[in-house]
């Protein structure tokens, strides 16, 4: 209920943490397909979110992955997501 609302605000932030809120939690209850669901719908909205910078999506496409008993794939995610984080310049604002 509270995604709507988000939206209307346009506070797409906290729309992006909280789609990023529920693939971890799909992901806990086994529910791998939806958890794909909603890593997509993160992509949406993304004009003025950080999110993508603090949680690289390669990092649950590793989960998934792993969720799916494919390890190769979720070691290669999870090395993406490292470099990733370590490419990353971060700054305070």
């Amino acid at each position: 209920m509270a995604l709507p609302v988000f939206g209307q605000l346009g506070v797409w932030s906290f729309v992006g943490l909280f789609r990023w809120a529920v693939v971890v939690g799909s992901l806990q209850l086994d529910r791998v397909g939806e958890a794909e669901q909603w890593l997509a719908l993160t992509a949406l909205n993304r004009a003025d979110d950080v999110t993508e910078e603090l949680l690289p999506s390669s990092a649950v496409l590793a989960e998934i992955a792993f969720a799916r008993g494919e390890t190769d794939v979720g070691l290669r995610q999870w090395r993406r997501a490292v470099d990733h984080l370590r490419n990353t310049s971060w700054t305070c604002r």
